[in-house]
This record gives C-alpha cells, sequence and structure tokens, in this order.
C-alpha cells in the first residue's frame, strides 16, 4: 500500500473538531463588520450632539414651522376642534355693547383681534407655539395694566383670557410637544390670570373699607 508523502513542515488544513480556515477566515470579517455599524452609529450621535449653535437654531426654527402641518397630518381633530371653538369666540365676542366704556371696549376688541390672528393662521397651516405664547402674553400686559386702573375691566378681560386660553391650550401644547420645547401649563396660566384678578378685587375692597 502507498501512503501519500506529507511535504516537511507543512501543517494539517482541517483541524480537529471544525472547518478549518473557512471559519477562522470568517469570524475576524463578522466582528470587522460589527464595530464598523457601531462606530457609524457612534458617529452619527456624535455629529447630532456637536451641532453648531446657529445649525441647532436651525433645526429648531425648522421642526416649529412644520410643527402644525405635522399636526394636522397626524392628529387633525386639534387643529378642527380649535377652528370650530374659536370661531365660535369670535362671533360671541365681537357683539359691540354701548354700555361698556372705552378701556372695556378695548380690551374686548383686542381679545377678538388676538382669536382672529391666531385663526387665520391657523387656517394658513402657519401657526406655532410662540405665536401663541405671544398673544398670551400681549393679553396678559394688557390686563395689569388694568388691574389698578379699572379693576372691574380687568377681571372681566380675566375671564375673556381664560377662555381663550382653554380653547388654544390643547393645540398650544400639542405644537410645543412636536417641536421638542418645553410644555406649558396653560389652565394654570389661564387660572393665574383668574386668581390675580380676585386678588387685587379683593385688595382694593379691602382699601376702600381702611378709607372709611
Amino acid at each position: 500500500m502507498s501512503t501519500s508523502a506529507r511535504p516537511h513542515g507543512a501543517t494539517p488544513t482541517t483541524p480537529t473538531g471544525g472547518s478549518g480556515s473557512d471559519i477562522s477566515g470568517s469570524s475576524p470579517i463578522t466582528t470587522t463588520t460589527s464595530s464598523s455599524e457601531e462606530d457609524g452609529a457612534s458617529s452619527l450621535a456624535s455629529e447630532a450632539t456637536l451641532l453648531s449653535p446657529q445649525k441647532r437654531e436651525e433645526v429648531m426654527r425648522q421642526k416649529k414651522t412644520t410643527a402644525v402641518k405635522v399636526l394636522v397630518n397626524l392628529f387633525p381633530r386639534i387643529p378642527k376642534v380649535t377652528t370650530l371653538l374659536l370661531e365660535f369666540f369670535i362671533k360671541r365676542e365681537n357683539r359691540v355693547s354701548l354700555l361698556r366704556d372705552p378701556l372695556s371696549h378695548f380690551c374686548q376688541e383686542q381679545s377678538v383681534l388676538a382669536a382672529q390672528d391666531c385663526l387665520q393662521k391657523l387656517h394658513r397651516q402657519f401657526v406655532t407655539y410662540q405665536d401663541i405664547r405671544d398673544m398670551v402674553e400681549n393679553l396678559m400686559g394688557l390686563h395689569s395694566l388694568c388691574l389698578n386702573r379699572a379693576p372691574a375691566t380687568a377681571r372681566s378681560l380675566g375671564l375673556v383670557i381664560r377662555k381663550l386660553i382653554i380653547i388654544v391650550g390643547e393645540l398650544a401644547t400639542s405644537l410645543e410637544k412636536i417641536s421638542e420645547v418645553p410644555v406649558t401649563d396653560w389652565m394654570a396660566v389661564g387660572d393665574a390670570v383668574v386668581t390675580r384678578t380676585d386678588k387685587a378685587s379683593s385688595r382694593a375692597l379691602f382699601c376702600m373699607h381702611c378709607g372709611q
């Protein structure tokens, strides 16, 4: 019988218990692929974290302007309900009364104009959470101006502001969440307006009694 001769110094091609060079060759390839994926993910995360202030501000601005379109596509009920309530609010508060004094009439007109502006921007899908914040802030500034001069007017304006905040609160909260900014407790803001009015009225009554 003839036996196959093996060259001196050669190693077996198939080690015991495995498929040899195929397995040993495939293992480094798999390891290299997974590590490259991890490196890619980590590099993307680092790029997102290391955005320049200008780039980050641009991204936030884009989120803010496109939030209403996202809301209309994902949750169309919220804009529709807000639109109906704003239309009802404008129709009800836009009535002119001859018994109102000039300051009360001015405050009423400002609240109606603010609601109309919000409604128009909502129709055009152009409203942002900052628009609603600015609207409420301006009305609250007017309310603060009326507190010392005309407590009765301030009280009626405070109730109107609270109604308007209740109407746009859900819309504003949704826009804030989509824009990834801190969410405002709009119900607490509306309650704070009325509470501040009640405190001012109580203080005015107390001063009147002290004067007597």
